[in-house]
């Protein structure tokens, strides 16, 4: 029997620590939130759970349950898991000089989302470096679906947000700049 430890959780919980003091340690630095708490108050606390918190939890819990599988797969899984992880860190870093305005440099002037561009390597890259046919992985893909579905559905929240306070700084940034890609 395998060890627990050669199943997934072990990279998500590193890669998702890893990404998330560093979130902690620039709030800490610009003495505010990355996210504006101004669209806090355009989303419930429940919606906020439903569409942030529980496709994550639930993609986490399925890597209890992918083991680490030595496949043609794993060293491109690694490579785009990696790329996830380094994206959203560069995403994050770029508003430790930032106070609230729009930010347009760095990864923002080729994705105006780059730290979700990531989370979906991030997930993708843990998808392929347990890559089998099996339930649990076609359960993965149904939960990766469900986050991307869910993310775009705050991402769109989100720009209307920004087109509301920022109007035309925005939209000029907006024309310019892809959504993801």
């Amino acid at each position: 029997m395998k060890s627990l430890f050669s199943n997934l959780w072990i990279f998500f919980l590193s890669g998702y620590a890893l990404i998330w003091l560093t979130m902690a340690r620039t709030n800490k630095k610009r003495n505010q939130p990355i996210e504006d708490p101004e669209m806090r108050s355009t989303t419930t606390q429940t919606e906020m759970i439903m569409i942030g918190f529980v496709p994550t939890l639930l993609l986490f819990i399925c890597t209890f349950f992918m083991p680490l599988k030595n496949s043609t797969l794993l060293p491109l899984g690694i490579i785009i898991f990696l790329a996830g992880v380094l994206v959203s860190l560069f995403s994050i870093l770029s508003f430790r000089s930032s106070e609230r305005e729009i930010i347009t440099k760095g990864l923002y002037s080729h994705s105006r989302n780059p730290m979700y561009v990531g989370g979906f390597f991030f997930f993708t890259g843990i998808f392929l470096m347990g890559w089998d046919i099996n339930l649990i992985n076609f359960i993965y893909i149904i939960f990766l679906f469900i986050w991307i579905f869910s993310t775009n559905h705050m991402v769109k929240k989100e720009e209307l947000f920004l087109e509301n306070k920022y109007g035309a700084l925005y939209q000029q940034y907006k024309s310019k700049t892809p959504r993801y890609f």
